[in-house]
């Protein structure tokens, strides 16, 4: 019988991009509000038309 262990490498990589996104917050607000258009995983999201 195989034990199924839970994959800790990709378990601490998801807390360590939450905590970047919560840390970074304000400089990744003023980056989306400065252009015009982002691309997030191959999708091309307009951010904002200033």
């Amino acid at each position: 019988m195989d034990k199924k262990t839970v994959p800790f490498k990709i378990l601490i990589w998801a807390i360590v991009a939450i905590a970047v996104l919560f840390l970074f917050q304000p400089e990744i607000a003023n980056l989306l509000n400065n252009s015009k258009e982002v691309n997030v995983f191959g999708t091309n999201i307009k951010a904002s038309e200033k």
